[in-house]
């Protein structure tokens, strides 16, 4: 067991041991689960699973790749109206409103792959990344097994509401790349916002930033090494009708100006094609859905066009309730 991996539910963002999710402590592990989804919206896991190793290569693939000349990470830049591939704050305003004003970063789709946008140099980088997404995906799923538990209904109903007809759920990354700062005036990192899919697994390294909003005031989380930060998306809140709500958080360069800052989230969601509304079993007559169902599709295309901007996603979806 890693030594900072004790479950903790108290005033700090949680932590998980999942060590044992499959046997004897399934219902301990579900129970702490349900309860920092509703209370806090993220949480630290850790004895996940995952190898270290493959962890570690993710990393350090990463940062080989940030490492690059711009002109070879101009091979797989974001283009406008586009917002997978590489980004920096000197081509951000001329894409989309989802790169104004953010950090230097990477973002490409898994699940279906995005080939034209996956760089060639360093060469193990997507090959990496395709390892260590489908490792999430199964990790992804089996916290979502949970949650389902948690909402009384089949271990298995979110997982085929989100792979839909095809069979498969959509699998992103995005990866911010935070450089050492020449001086510390308006740093550039990753606005406040929610992320619009169901489940995030954030690897993050050393080097505190994240921060999470709680009682209308701003919480750093501090990384256990080897652990994931996960938090509970827009997806995943109108699934459950409210009772899982996804929440506001923002992504900060290191304190220290002369330190570099690496996180890689991997994001789990619906389908394009599904349509994602509150699930049919949490409906009754005291009850109602608290918003209104729409295809994945359509949900992404305007939180891309209002890009990274609080809750604003999901209120657009959220039913008036008489």
């Amino acid at each position: 067991m890693d030594s900072e991996c004790k479950s903790q539910l108290h005033e700090r963002v949680p932590v998980i041991d999942f060590e044992g999710f499959d046997g004897p402590n399934r219902e301990k592990i579900r129970r702490e689960i349900a309860e920092a989804c509703e209370s806090w919206g993220f949480f630290q896991l850790c004895n996940h699973g995952l190898h270290q190793d493959l962890m570690r290569r993710v990393k350090d693939v990463s940062k080989e790749f940030f490492y690059l000349p711009e002109e070879e990470k101009m091979k797989v830049k974001v283009k406008p109206g586009v917002i997978q591939g590489w980004s920096h704050p000197s081509l951000a305003a001329s894409a989309s409103k989802l790169t104004a004003n953010s950090t230097e970063y990477y973002h490409n789709l898994f699940k279906p792959l995005r080939e034209d946008v996956v760089p060639l140099n360093p060469p193990t980088f997507g090959i990496t990344w395709i390892e260590y997404a489908e490792q999430i995906q199964a990790l992804a799923e089996n916290v979502l097994a949970l949650i389902s538990e948690s909402l009384n209904v089949p271990s298995d109903t979110l997982t085929k509401r989100m792979r839909g007809p095809t069979d498969s759920p959509y699998l992103a990354n995005k990866v911010n790349y935070y450089p050492p700062r020449k001086d510390t005036v308006d740093p550039l990192g990753v606005p406040s916002h929610s992320d619009p899919t169901a489940i995030t697994f954030l690897l993050a390294d050393d080097e505190a930033g994240l921060e999470v909003k709680k009682d209308d005031k701003w919480m750093p989380i501090n990384p256990i090494e080897n652990a994931f930060i996960v938090n509970v998306g827009d997806q995943l809140e109108i699934l459950s009708n409210g009772r899982f709500p996804s929440v506001d958080h923002r992504g900060l360069p290191s304190k220290n100006p002369e330190h570099e800052r690496l996180s890689l989230a991997i994001f789990y969601s619906a389908n394009m094609k599904c349509v994602v509304g509150p699930l049919e079993e949490l409906l009754d007559e005291s009850h109602p859905p608290l918003y209104s169902a729409c295809t994945f599709e359509e949900y992404m295309a305007k939180f891309a066009a209002r890009g990274l901007d609080g809750k604003t996603g999901i209120a657009s979806r959220q039913i008036k309730q008489e």
